[in-house]
C-alpha cells in the first residue's frame, strides 16, 4: 500500500488516517500493524484510524496504547475507540486503567475520558455533574472529584469481576 512505500511522513500519516474509510478486508489489521511502527505519530494515525472499526479485535492494540500512554497523543482516541465497543474485553481495559490511573500521574490527565467510556459501555454511571443557580451570587457547576470517582469506579469493577479489592 501507499502507506507502506511513501517515505514522506506527512503523506504517510494521510494514508494511514484515510484507512478507516476503507471498506476493505483486513484494515483493523493493517491498522494494528501501523500501531506497531517505532514512530509515534505512525502509532497516534492507526489508533485514531482504529476508531472507525470499533470491535473485540482491536482491544489488545488499545489496551496496549492506554496501559503503556504510548503514545501519549494516542490516548484519547484509544479511550474513545474502546468507549464504542459493548464487551467485557473493553470494560476490563477501562476498569484495569482506571485502577493503575489512581497511583500512575501520567495516567490520572486521562481518569474522567476513561470514566465516561466505562459508563457508556457498562451499567457503571458517574456521579453527575450539578449546576448551582444563584440568585445573589454567580451560577456554578459542581463536579464530581475524579479521584473519588475514579475508586468507585475501580471498587465497581473489582466487584463486577469477582475480585477483592487490593490498595
Amino acid at each position: 500500500t501507499l502507506a507502506n512505500s511513501e517515505k514522506r511522513l506527512e503523506l504517510r500519516l494521510v494514508c494511514i488516517e484515510a484507512m478507516q474509510f476503507s471498506h476493505a478486508k483486513g484494515t483493523p489489521q493493517k491498522l494494528i500493524g501501523y500501531y506497531n511502527d517505532k514512530n509515534n505519530e505512525v502509532r497516534t494515525a492507526a489508533i485514531y484510524g482504529l476508531q472507525a472499526f470499533p470491535s473485540v479485535d482491536i482491544v489488545p492494540t488499545l489496551k496496549r496504547a492506554i496501559d503503556n500512554v504510548d503514545p501519549p497523543t494516542a490516548m484519547y482516541p484509544a479511550l474513545s475507540a474502546l468507549r464504542q465497543i459493548k464487551d467485557d474485553a473493553a470494560i476490563d481495559a477501562l476498569g484495569e486503567f482506571i485502577g493503575a490511573a489512581r497511583k500512575d500521574t501520567a495516567k490520572q490527565l486521562y481518569i474522567q475520558h476513561a470514566l465516561d467510556a466505562l459508563s457508556a459501555i457498562s451499567d457503571f454511571q458517574t456521579t453527575p455533574i450539578q449546576f448551582v443557580r444563584s440568585t445573589t451570587a454567580a451560577s456554578r457547576i459542581i463536579r464530581p472529584d475524579p479521584a473519588a470517582e475514579a475508586e468507585r469506579a475501580y471498587t465497581w469493577w473489582l466487584a463486577r469481576k469477582g475480585v477483592p479489592k487490593k490498595n
